[in-house]
């Protein structure tokens, strides 16, 4: 091993049936609920150090609803 700990690293995989990406509706479903529950939690909190920390957040937030919502 040529580093003080072991790791391991993890990248995506991408597949296609019959040339077309498989999607799990349920799957897409849960998701979603579950960042809206976060987004709920991040608007709630006082902890954020500025506005704009915020914002990012939510935004990122909103970019991985709207990429489930195209799983649906």
């Amino acid at each position: 091993m040529l580093d003080l700990y072991p790791f391991g690293t993890t990248s995506p995989i991408y597949l296609t049936v019959g040339g077309v990406p498989p999607r799990d509706q349920a799957a897409a479903e849960y998701f979603i609920a579950w960042l809206d529950r976060l987004d709920q939690a991040a608007r709630a909190s006082e902890a954020w150090n500025s506005e704009a920390e915020l914002q990012t957040v939510l935004g990122r937030i909103q970019k991985a609803r709207e990429e489930f919502e195209k799983r649906r």
